[in-house]
C-alpha cells in the first residue's frame, strides 16, 4: 500500500482510506466463511443441476442446427461419446459416422433433401 501511496494522489488518495478498505474487505471475507462452510455440502448438487440445465440448452440449440434426422442422430451419438470418452473420440466418431452414413440409404425410403 505504501508503494502505491508514493505514486501520488492519482493512485491512492490517502493511506488510511486504503488500510480501511483492506480491513473492510477482510472483515466481509471472514464473515462469509461460516456461510460458505455451511453451504459446502450443497455445492455438488447445485453444480449438477447447473450442468444438466446447460447440457439441455446446448443440446436444444445444437439440434436446431441439424437439418435432417440423420444429422440429428449423428449429433446425438457424438454427444454420448463426448460425455463418455472425450472430445477426440467424439470428433473421430462424428467424422466416421458422417462418412459412412452420408451415402447410405434405407431401402424403400426416399432420401429427403434439405429445402433452402
Amino acid at each position: 500500500m505504501s508503494i502505491r501511496y508514493k505514486e501520488g494522489k492519482e493512485a491512492m488518495k490517502s493511506l488510511l482510506g486504503a488500510m480501511g478498505s483492506f480491513r473492510l474487505g477482510t472483515l466481509i471475507s471472514v464473515i462469509c466463511i461460516p456461510v460458505v462452510t455451511l453451504l459446502k455440502p450443497v455445492f455438488p448438487v447445485g453444480a449438477g443441476i447447473t450442468l444438466i440445465f446447460q447440457a439441455f440448452v446446448c443440446g436444444r440449440i445444437g439440434m436446431e442446427y441439424c437439418e435432417t434426422d440423420l444429422d440429428k442422430s449423428i449429433a446425438a451419438i457424438m454427444a454420448v461419446v463426448l460425455a463418455m470418452q472425450g472430445s477426440a473420440w467424439a470428433l473421430l466418431v462424428g467424422f466416421g459416422l458422417n462418412i459412412v452414413l452420408s451415402n447410405w440409404s434405407v431401402p424403400g425410403v426416399k432420401k429427403r433433401t434439405v429445402i433452402e
